[in-house]
């Protein structure tokens, strides 16, 4: 064992160096030659200077900061394009289904400006226009059951009733359509839809004049007789108009694409 202070060779089991009196330091085991310190000295300096560059270059806080940065752009890119998927098909199937909130617009598009207004029918002739209505209808049926019309699949999904060149009936399957979960029967007089039966596991009867939909008899149930409720010029519901929007525009586009 050596000095730490004088490099002299320690009296074993000693306190103090006998050369220099300093107090033996129980880490000094071995002697230090000033060459070999100086040599020591600059090993330690590259060895510290080659680690500190090396834990700068992977712990540096702006090289972190960078990396979270870039990591975090990239994974807020990615969310963006996600939500910017999710939001374009939410709008492509918002579009493709009809809506209970539709704008005036799109009832102006299957309607004259002067058909825009409140409903044909007043409430006191309600039960009077369902019963032509209802008598045209009958006749519709019995010449389809008997063959008189002249029919047609123009579209998957889709069968036209025609007499004399003009469309008095069409159907639409359920799985087609605006309404796929439904399926659906048009009824045209003299170019006009006058009534529209839409049916899934509720049904919904719909009575039109000059393309205004005066009566709405829905039946939550539609094997239910007793079940239907009649709303009548109720233009103030969301629901009402929706049927009436949905049922005018796949009518006539159906009808014009003939």
């Amino acid at each position: 064992m050596y000095c730490s202070n004088c490099g002299s060779k320690l009296t074993e089991g000693g306190i103090v160096c006998t050369s220099c009196g300093s107090r033996i330091e129980k880490e000094s085991y071995f002697k230090v030659h000033k060459g070999t310190a100086v040599v020591l000295g600059l090993s330690l300096v590259a060895v510290v200077g080659v680690a500190a560059s090396f834990i700068m270059s992977d712990s540096n806080p702006s090289t972190q900061n960078m990396n979270v940065t870039l990591e975090s752009s990239h994974s807020s890119s990615e969310t963006q394009v996600a939500s910017d998927s999710k939001d374009s098909d939410a709008e492509a199937v918002s579009e493709s289904k009809p809506s209970p909130y539709m704008s005036q617009e799109v009832v102006n598009e299957v309607k004259t400006d002067s058909q825009v207004s409140q409903t044909n029918v007043p409430d006191e002739l309600v039960e009077q226009e369902v019963s032509k209505i209802r008598g045209i209808y009958n006749s519709y049926r019995s010449k389809m059951e008997s063959g008189a019309y002249s029919v047609s699949n123009p579209i998957a999904g889709v069968t036209v009733y025609e007499s004399n060149g003009s469309v008095e009936v069409i159907l639409v399957d359920k799985n087609s359509g605006d309404l796929p979960s439904y399926r659906r029967e048009y009824y045209f007089s003299e170019g006009s839809l006058i009534f529209s039966y839409i049916e899934s596991s509720d049904s919904n009867r719909l009575y039109f004049k000059n393309d205004d939909l005066f009566r709405w008899r829905h039946a939550s149930n539609a094997n239910d007789k007793d079940s239907p409720v009649n709303y009548d010029n109720q233009f103030g519901s969301d629901s009402y108009l929706f049927w009436e929007n949905t049922a005018l525009s796949e009518a006539y586009r159906l009808y014009n694409s003939l």
